[in-house]
Order: C-alpha cells, then structure tokens, then sequence
C-alpha cells in the first residue's frame, strides 16, 4: 500500500510513511487543504488507486 499527499490542490504528491495502520502527514500551509491517494495492489496485479481532493481544510 502507498499512501501520499498534497498540499497544491494535486499538483505534486509526497508520499505518506505508513507504520502500524496509521499516517503522519505534515499540514506545511495554513489556510488550504489536504487532498489524499492511496494506491494498493495486491499479488496478482490487481491495482486501484483512490483519490480525495480537498480530504480536508488546515489551520
């Protein structure tokens, strides 16, 4: 699984690091927000990549 983010509306990802189940993504800028992809493929090649522009707003 690979999990990343962006902080430009999508313009550019930055890949998340994964430990335990969980995320840490570092919100750099006030007054925008976080948009999130997670791409997972399994053994047989089988890929599905999920998109959330816009997940959420930061402060």
């Amino acid at each position: 699984m690979k999990i990343s983010y962006s902080t430009d509306g999508g313009a550019t990802w930055k890949k998340a690091p994964v430990a335990a189940g969980a995320v840490q993504i570092d919100n750099l800028r006030t007054g925008g927000s976080v948009s999130l992809r997670a791409e997972i493929k399994d053994g047989y090649g089988n890929k599905v990549v999920q998109t959330i522009t816009d997940a959420y707003p930061t402060r």
